[in-house]
């Protein structure tokens, strides 16, 4: 059967996350997998949302469910132009919710009326979001009624971030190191090594390892924007 391209993302992402479970080889059990820090365990769910999203690699391996023919140039433009309709939303969307977890798990009430005091935290968190936006007044647009609603809220604790960093990260290496061939043996070895060591070593340089020479050396504050607004505006 058929995934709209939405649930098709989400598909590859769990899948990054089992694939890093079940290639994961270390002499600990608690270090195996995904079992480490959200902003490191959630890099092979972004990177293998890329087998999906950039629609050069998806006309690889997608074809008609009935006819078996492979994915034509006009599915290709039609997948990328949908995904592309409200990108740069989705992406200040993600950024507004990142301030807002982290606003959320900073406040630590003092009165007796904690529930009011944490909700004029936030509120005070997303009115400087909207003061420092270069677009204006957008939290009403993005759409955050009420933090009961930001479902990841109650699980991240204070690193939904991760979601937008990994973006980030995962986009550049995907350009640098996948984007001309995501099935070259050289990549792909690379990508092994890095699921078959789990989380032992949580570090920014476990990444750059999949990376060719000249394209890693950056500290986490400095990741490379390049490839993720490319990836935004469709280029």
């Amino acid at each position: 059967a058929g995934l709209p391209l939405s649930c098709a993302i989400t598909f590859m992402h769990e899948i990054g996350h089992a694939v890093h479970s079940l290639l994961s080889e270390t002499t600990y059990q608690h270090l195996s997998g995904t079992r480490g820090t959200v902003d490191f365990v959630e890099f092979p769910s972004h990177l293998f949302e890329h087998f999906v999203l950039d629609p050069a690699c998806l006309a690889t391996y997608a074809t008609h469910g009935k006819s078996g023919a492979p994915m034509s140039p006009e599915v290709q433009g039609h997948s990328r132009s949908s995904r592309l309709r409200f990108a740069y939303l989705e992406a200040m969307q993600q950024l507004m919710y990142a301030a807002v977890d982290q606003a959320f798990y900073s406040c630590v009430p003092s009165s007796s009326s904690p529930a009011s005091e944490v909700r004029a935290h936030l509120a005070t968190s997303l009115g400087r979001f909207d003061a420092e936006s270069s677009a204006g007044p957008v939290t009403a647009l993005l759409g955050l009624s009420k933090p009961s609603k930001f479902d990841h809220l109650v699980h991240y604790g204070g690193s939904y971030y991760c979601y937008l960093f990994n973006r980030a990260l995962s986009a550049h290496v995907w350009d640098r190191a996948f984007r001309e061939d995501p099935f070259a043996p050289g990549p792909g070895g690379r990508l092994r090594e890095f699921l078959r060591s789990g989380s032992v070593v949580q570090s920014l340089d476990t990444i750059e390892a999949l990376l060719p020479p000249g394209a890693g050396g950056f500290r986490a504050e400095d990741v490379p924007l390049d490839a993720f607004l490319k990836q935004l505006s469709g280029e």
